[in-house]
C-alpha cells in the first residue's frame, strides 16, 4: 500500500518502532464484513511507503459461473484483453474449450443488448434500421424464444410469441450486415457479438457470453485472472481489483 500523502511515523509515532516485519499486520474490511490481511513491512527508505504480503485465503471467494466446458475452475478467466488488438487468430494461441477472457472493447459487427422487462408485454423496440439487420436472436431468461421482426418506420421492432413479464430477463443479438473481424468468428462462418466488460467462453464451436455486463448491474462479482493471480471485482459498472481502493476511518486497522 503506497500514498504520498501518508507517513506512516507521523500516524503512529512511537508506536511505529515495534513493527515487526513479517509479523505485523493489517486488515480491509470488506462489504461482506469480512476482512482481507496481509503482514507488513515499513520502507526503510521511505516511511509512506508499506510492504504487504497479502493472504490470499483471507480474499473475498471467487464467485462461479458454472459451465459444463470449464468444470474446474468455475471462478476464474484466464487473461483480460482488448478483443480490437488481439485475438485466436492474431496474437493470441487458438483457444482450448473453456477458455475465457474478460474482454475491454466490444467484439463483432453486430448488436447484443440485455434490459429487464418494466411490464408484461410482447414487444422490444431496438432503434436499428431493419434494413441493417441480417440475423436476430432473442432469449428471456438465458433461453432462446420465438418471435417475429417486423419493419416499423425502417426500425426493428420484435415481437415475441409469448409475452415476457414484469422483471423477465430479455436479451437480443443482432447480427448486422457488417463484417466483423475473422480471429472472433465462431466455426460456423458467423460473427460473435460482445461487450466491453463481458467474460467469453470457447465451447470449441464458437464463443458464447458467460457473463453480461449490461445484465448484472445489482450484483457483485468475483473472480480470478489466472494470468496474473489477481482477483478482481465487478461491482455493477466496473471491473477493478478486488480489495484495493481508500478506505475510510474504521474499515482499515493495524496490530503490530
Amino acid at each position: 500500500m503506497t500514498s504520498n500523502a501518508i507517513n506512516w511515523r507521523v500516524i503512529l509515532g512511537k508506536q511505529l518502532d515495534i513493527l515487526t516485519p513479517g509479523e505485523s499486520k493489517i486488515f480491509l474490511k470488506q462489504p461482506n464484513g469480512n476482512e482481507v490481511v496481509g503482514t507488513i513491512a515499513l520502507n526503510p527508505l521511505d516511511e509512506t511507503c508499506l510492504h504487504i504480503n497479502w493472504d490470499q485465503d483471507t480474499y473475498p471467494s471467487n464467485t462461479d459461473i458454472i459451465s459444463p466446458y470449464r468444470p474446474n475452475s468455475p471462478g476464474t478467466f484466464d487473461a483480460i484483453i482488448d478483443p480490437e488488438l488481439k485475438g485466436p487468430n492474431h496474437g493470441l494461441p487458438a483457444s482450448e474449450v473453456g477458455t475465457r477472457y474478460l474482454i475491454i472493447n466490444n467484439i463483432g459487427g453486430g448488436i447484443r443488448e440485455t434490459l429487464i422487462a418494466e411490464n408484461n408485454s410482447n414487444r422490444i423496440d431496438t432503434n436499428v434500421d431493419y434494413a441493417k439487420v441480417d440475423d436476430i436472436e432473442v432469449y428471456v431468461n438465458d433461453q432462446a424464444v420465438p418471435f417475429v421482426p417486423h419493419d416499423i418506420d425502417g426500425k426493428l421492432v420484435i415481437r415475441l410469441i409469448d409475452d415476457a413479464i414484469v422483471d423477465d430477463i430479455i436479451t437480443y443479438v443482432l447480427n448486422v450486415n457488417e463484417d466483423g473481424p475473422d480471429a472472433w468468428k465462431n466455426n460456423d462462418g458467423k460473427d460473435f457479438i460482445a461487450n466491453t466488460n463481458d467474460i467469453i467462453e470457447w465451447t470449441g464451436d464458437e464463443w458464447r457470453v458467460i457473463f453480461d455486463s449490461t445484465k448484472e448491474k445489482n450484483t457483485i462479482f468475483y473472480l480470478t485472472n489466472i494470468h496474473s493471480n489477481v482477483q478482481y471485482k465487478w461491482d455493477g459498472v466496473k471491473w477493478s481489483k478486488s480489495f484495493e481502493g481508500e478506505y475510510r476511518r474504521g474499515d482499515w486497522r493495524l496490530i503490530l
